[in-house]
């Protein structure tokens, strides 16, 4: 596995999946929403078609959670506590060997 995503849910897990990924060789960010709203838009506004399918399929999750959020639920993660957080680990990829090194 080169790359993850996690959702970490009250303060324990939360300080203890990033020691967990990075004991492994993996780095590892807290993802803000400030961070995560341009990158959906982006997709939603590239990919609409695909987008209204996913939201019709998951009953307009996404729709919903974005309605709640702008309402002045910060959260925006439907049944989360105030301890939820997004955490990204990866690991670079091991650098190419070229034939001339042999």
């Amino acid at each position: 596995m080169r790359r993850a995503v996690i959702e970490a849910h009250g303060p324990q897990n939360v300080e203890e999946c990033p020691r967990l990924f990075e004991a492994r060789g993996f780095r590892t960010a807290f993802i803000e929403v400030r961070d995560l709203l341009p990158r959906v838009l982006k997709n939603v506004l590239s990919h609409p078609m695909a987008f209204l399918r996913y939201e019709r399929e998951t009953g307009f999750i996404a729709t919903a959670t974005v309605m709640r959020y702008l309402r002045g639920n910060r959260n925006g993660v439907p049944g989360a506590d105030i301890g939820t957080r997004l955490l990204r680990a990866w690991r670079d990829p091991e650098p190419r060997r070229s034939s001339a090194s042999w």
